[in-house]
């Protein structure tokens, strides 16, 4: 069995909740979005092997240009770790642009296989696409085929992370169901939390908040037991989702990037 936490923490603005949740929580995978590299020894301690993945440069709490992006983070061992882009910007990694978030972030995947007891589990870990509404957009009708084709080699994994697509919303929610198994409760109307968000002051915008149903733990159908999947606010302006994850056929064959 293993204890796993899907985050959007919203940077460097809330770690000492964060912290405290992991505390509370104590997982064994930990998969996190909008995370500053130099913030990983904070989050995760030297108990964990971890992996990242830049997807642009933002700037961090001291006012420097840091690397920000995914990150998954394993205390059990690891049997294998990998990552790759679906998309990338033809500058590279570069400073986020607000206005211009297409030519600045990349979109990618980062991943483990880890060992429990006698099993391993393989943990992937994305922040998918934005859209400025909810959406669909021509950005992400490229990037959703972009990813599920770069997860198909892979073993039977769990595929978790901020999607960026609301299940009432967004078509690519039905895409992303035709492949995996949503294990988030289909009476969750939202995995945005609304007394942390920037916005939630704005005319209208709390309401809006309130449908965006966009953070998920999916996986590969009839690989894997997914229970006790819960959201926890209070963290950042997404809730977290932790749940316990047990392979129904054990294999150790992976083949990660």
């Amino acid at each position: 069995m293993v204890r796993l936490v899907s985050a959007n923490i919203e940077g460097d603005l809330h770690l000492d909740l964060v912290l405290r949740f992991f505390s509370e929580q104590q997982p064994d995978v930990i998969c996190l979005q909008e995370v500053f590299r130099d913030d990983l020894p904070i989050l995760t301690g030297q108990a964990f092997q971890s992996r990242f993945l830049p997807m642009c440069q933002k700037t961090n709490r001291h006012g420097e240009l840091a690397d920000w992006g995914l990150a998954i983070a394993s205390r059990l061992p690891v049997h294998d770790a990998f990552s790759d882009y679906y998309y990338s910007p033809a500058a590279g990694l570069v400073a986020f642009d607000e206005t211009s978030k297409r030519a600045t972030v990349a979109q990618g995947i980062a991943g483990m296989t880890v060992l429990a007891r006698d099993t391993a589990v393989t943990v992937v870990v994305t922040h998918f696409t934005w859209t400025p509404d909810g959406a669909p957009n021509d950005t992400q009708d490229v990037d959703i085929v972009a990813l599920l084709e770069m997860m198909k080699p892979l073993a039977p994994h769990v595929l978790c992370g901020d999607f960026n697509v609301p299940r009432k919303q967004n078509g690519h929610y039905q895409t992303l169901a035709a492949h995996y198994t949503d294990h988030v409760p289909q009476a969750v109307q939202s995995s945005i939390y609304v007394p942390l968000h920037y916005a939630r002051h704005k005319p209208g915008v709390s309401e809006k908040l309130e449908s965006l149903m966009v953070d998920y733990i999916f996986s590969t159908p009839r690989a894997y037991r997914v229970s006790n999947v819960e959201l926890h606010g209070g963290i950042s302006d997404h809730y977290a989702l932790t749940a316990d994850v047990e392979p129904l056929i054990p294999t150790l064959n992976n083949q990660g990037k």
